[in-house]
């Protein structure tokens, strides 16, 4: 290949056109010297990227100095930065602010010595910076409605806070005022019950025997009401402790069947157990507390069954795992009319008398806790209790407590 002055013409035009095509902008400048000192940057070569960009021409920037074109190069030491640059060697690579000639650019600015001048390459970055910027002020906006929501969760967990301590007040005062009330109108019953029973032995007539029987059954019924009261205030204010002791479990369904035989035979209807195998002779837990919801539902069935019968099922699964006791499973199914589904969804609601009233024809019934206290006992003991209607066959109440196992220290009656 010839070495001649057309092949050496033939590169510079390809470079000049490679260098035009590139994305940056490119620019050489020579130094203007005076008394050897650089007092400005001649341009002697820019690619069209260089102007379109900057939006001139190849005679306008060739015809002036850099100074000229970009006064403030001065002010921001970028011309003292170009200056080092060729009288060091040291390359220079810096996000810059250029202002002059109309424009207001912010670039990435590459500088290389070149002869006795330099090279630059940029290109403007004033998109990415406009993002920065709003990515800034998006942040800065979120910090700031973090900081006032937090502000706010924070308010409204300390009012959270100050409600729970007053409702804990309430309930603390709410159980004792029971107490106390429990405690003296017990008192006054007790003693009406106590003269109901001696003017009853003192040969009294019929009609005043059966006037005794409807006060004695006032008094009892008030004082099985005030039972209620306190025993549901005590649930709901946590305070309520079960028992952990082993009992008979056969015998407790057949003992609390019993206590209902003769009120089922004076209305003439059935009562049956259907206990099923295996159940555990003995098991531990709450007797007392099992033996209330089982009578709660059984009187309950009674209550509100006029023929027919109430049959009380029940069996057990083990545990999981197994040697944690046993779940049982009882029903109380019974032949009366059942609940709508409107009363149905009550029912185990507190102070709503339709938990033990809706079923009965004259509306009676209790403060409406029986269900209530019972569905609270239930979730104690790590169960729960439900109510299901068949048609034409009653009702169903359901459910399940878990029974803990007997080891061998209860059964060697070490405990």
């Amino acid at each position: 290949m010839s070495n001649g002055p057309q092949s050496q013409e033939a590169r510079t035009v390809f470079l000049a056109e490679l260098v035009d095509g590139l994305y940056n902008c490119i620019s050489v400048s020579e130094a203007v010297r005076e008394g050897g000192r650089i007092v400005d940057f001649q341009c002697t070569f820019v690619n069209r990227t260089y102007l379109e960009s900057l939006r001139t021409t190849r005679e306008e920037v060739l015809s002036k100095r850099l100074l000229e074109r970009f006064p403030t190069m001065r002010e921001t030491g970028l011309f003292d930065h170009f200056v080092e640059v060729v009288e060091t060697g040291e390359p220079m690579d810096v996000e810059q602010r250029m202002q002059g000639d109309g424009l207001d650019l912010h670039v990435r600015l590459i500088v290389k010595k070149f002869g006795d001048g330099f090279l630059a390459a940029f290109h403007d970055i004033a998109r990415r910076k406009r993002g920065e910027t709003e990515l800034k002020r998006l942040n800065q906006d979120l910090e700031y409605r973090v900081a006032e929501r937090t502000a706010e969760l924070s308010e409204a967990q300390k009012r959270l806070q100050q409600a729970l301590e007053l409702a804990q007040q309430s309930n603390r005062a709410k159980g004792e005022f029971l107490a106390m009330v429990s405690h003296d109108l017990r008192s006054p019953l007790t003693a009406i019950q106590g003269y109901v029973g001696l003017l009853a032995s003192e040969g009294v007539s019929r009609e005043q025997t059966e006037q005794l029987n409807v006060i004695d059954q006032c008094a009892e019924g008030l004082l099985r009401l005030l039972d209620d009261l306190l025993r549901f205030s005590r649930l709901e204010a946590g305070q309520f402790k079960l028992e952990n002791e082993p009992f008979l479990l056969p015998s407790l369904f057949t003992e609390t069947l019993d206590i209902f035989r003769p009120a089922a035979m004076q209305k003439k209807i059935g009562l049956r157990t259907e206990l099923g195998s295996p159940l555990p002779e003995i098991a531990v837990g709450d007797a007392a507390q099992l033996r209330r919801i089982l009578a709660n539902l059984v009187g309950n069935a009674l209550k509100f069954t006029e023929q027919g019968e109430v049959v009380v099922r029940a069996r057990t699964e083990p545990a999981s795992p197994p040697e944690k006791g046993w779940m049982l499973y009882a029903e109380v199914i019974d032949t009366g009319t059942g609940l709508d589904p409107v009363q149905a969804r009550r029912l185990f609601q507190p102070y709503i008398q339709g938990a033990e009233g809706l079923r009965r024809p004259d509306g009676g019934g209790g403060v409406g806790l029986g269900l209530a206290i019972c569905r609270r006992l239930c979730e104690l003991m790590g169960g729960d209790i439900t109510y299901e209607r068949a048609p034409g066959k009653g009702s169903c109440f359901s459910f399940r407590v878990k029974l803990g196992p007997v080891d061998e220290s209860w059964k060697s009656g070490k405990k």
